[in-house]
């Protein structure tokens, strides 16, 4: 199936190109969820779509959650843009055309005075005589498709920034809406500290127990341990942790050999 045309409407002026664009891949998540959708679930697979300014720029991403990673490079997309012409003669298209189809590589419609020939090289779009007018450019593009994934935060709703930055130092971005929930499953992370000072406990052993559940490991260098296995929210646990130095957590006064995994947000 192919993309779903990417429509960019903005007014520019002769020399001005407009930066990177970053947006939703609609017809990529409507082929992969078979519907439509612009709000997505915790954990949904989200695909975007990056399309560059200049084809040679590189670019490192970012997002406020989860994971946003390339999935694939080089991907025609079709661009429908909309040049403003007033008093100039000269404007540059946003992207650089790509040849799909040597039959179909550029079109365009012109409203606005009668201003004679229109001519392109490359982004160049050049009128003959001065008018105004809108010019209507439709042609192909190459951009990158993203993939946003692991975003299991269990707000009602929540927005995610995902952010492209190309060595030029400019920037793409945009945010994608989720409805989330409360999470059923969870990791399960403890920081184990000396009571007496509050200092952090490297290299403790923490086991963690409970129906079907079994975890055990060492604190790290922060005296933070966290399982490699999700328990379940709402069910309860027991906790043993054990150091050099320290008697076991079963052996003192304190009543926290047990706990109740509650949603990692709420």
């Amino acid at each position: 199936m192919a993309d779903t045309p990417l429509t960019i409407s903005f007014q520019t002026t002769s020399g001005e190109v407009s930066s990177a664009s970053l947006s939703l891949d609609t017809d990529k998540n409507t082929s992969y969820y078979g519907a439509e959708k612009s709000t997505f679930e915790i954990n949904d697979i989200v695909y975007l779509k990056l399309i560059p300014g200049v084809s040679t720029q590189n670019y490192t991403l970012g997002s406020s959650y989860g994971d946003l990673i390339l999935s694939q490079q080089d991907l025609p997309y079709l661009i429908e843009e909309f040049l403003n012409f007033e008093n100039t003669k000269e404007i540059e298209l946003s992207y650089i055309p790509y040849v799909l189809d040597p039959t179909y590589i550029f079109e365009s419609e012109w409203i606005g005075d009668d201003i004679g020939i229109i001519l392109r090289a490359d982004k160049k779009i050049t009128i003959v005589s001065e008018g105004i007018g809108i010019l209507k450019c439709t042609y192909w593009t190459l951009g990158d498709r993203l993939q946003l994934s692991n975003c299991s935060l269990s707000y009602t709703e929540y927005d995610v920034l995902c952010l492209a930055e190309f060595n030029d130092s400019s920037k793409a971005s945009t945010s994608i809406s989720f409805e989330g929930g409360a999470a059923t499953t969870a990791y399960i992370s403890v920081v184990v500290k000396n009571i007496c000072n509050d200092e952090v406990i490297p290299n403790a052993t923490v086991t963690i127990t409970g129906a079907n559940f079994s975890q055990s490991g060492y604190t790290d260098s922060n005296g933070k341990y966290t399982t490699t296995a999700k328990g379940t929210v709402g069910s309860t646990y027991s906790i043993l942790i054990t150091a050099s130095g320290y008697d076991n957590s079963n052996l003192d006064i304190l009543k926290n050999d047990s706990f109740v995994l509650a949603d990692p947000i709420n």
